[in-house]
């Protein structure tokens, strides 16, 4: 039977310190499994995006200028805040949009968040769909799902590997100590999010259960049976590939 998660109020008028406190004691109390949160960039303004590419390309049941993406906090400060007054509750991201950050920063403040948090962490990511969003974190658009499949390959090596050492067509990391910090487990929980079912990913893209991936995350856009799901990683794990879109809970 699958866990049940809880998103904590991280946009809008709600998502405010004492709030989000009183959620994640509350969820916690009555049993919940985890605590969710999303990544929104910016928030478009009207005019600015083609209502033909959105129809097509946004993963999620709401449009991009919906009021709930109006005002949306950092996904990780949340958490780090939350992972402070909790002990049991699991902590995660669905999702944040992973090639807006480089993989050897965003390998060290997702392990950093782990450790602090008791090994509690789930690391959702995905590729992001919105061409202003890439344009305002200074990532072409172009190309992002061999870029995604990449960033996926640097980033496990920044987890799993002491030097890392990683040489590929879009990030490069020199044979240096990787100075990750500590972590309850080589690498946090990890999952995919998807507009369909994806499989889920192990270092290099090689099979890997257990460790690697613990959770899948996806939308059936446009019809309201959305929902997250959570399993065991899959042992003919493979890359997701260029089509995938960010999941949202």
């Amino acid at each position: 039977m699958p866990l049940l998660g809880f998103g904590l109020p991280v946009s809008g008028s709600w998502a405010t310190p004492s709030f989000m406190l009183r959620i994640a004691h509350r969820a916690e109390e009555l049993g919940y499994a985890s605590l969710w949160t999303f990544q929104r960039l910016l928030y478009p303004s009207e005019g600015e995006l083609d209502p033909s590419f959105d129809a097509i390309h946004n993963p999620g049941a709401r449009r991009p200028v919906d009021p709930s993406y109006r005002a949306v906090h950092d996904p990780l400060l949340p958490l780090a805040y939350v992972a402070g007054h909790t002990e049991r509750i699991r902590l995660g991201t669905a999702t944040m949009c992973a090639p807006f950050t480089p993989p050897a920063l965003l390998a060290k403040s997702m392990t950093t968040l782990d450790h602090l948090s008791g090994g509690r962490l789930t690391v959702g990511l995905g590729i992001g769909w919105l061409p202003q969003e890439y344009a305002a974190a200074g990532i072409p658009f172009e190309r992002r799902g061999a870029r995604m499949e990449e960033y996926l390959r640097c980033l496990f090596a920044c987890w799993t590997q002491d030097p890392v050492e990683f040489d590929g067509a879009f990030y490069t990391a020199p044979a240096l100590t990787s100075a990750r910090g500590r972590s309850r487990s080589p690498i946090p929980r990890f999952c995919w999010g998807a507009r369909r079912p994806q499989r889920c990913v192990g270092p290099g893209g090689s099979p890997r259960a257990g460790s690697a991936a613990a959770v899948r995350i996806w939308t059936a856009s446009p019809t309201p049976s959305s929902w997250c799901a959570k399993g065991h990683a899959r042992q003919d794990a493979t890359p997701p590939r260029s089509k995938s879109s960010c999941g949202h809970l």
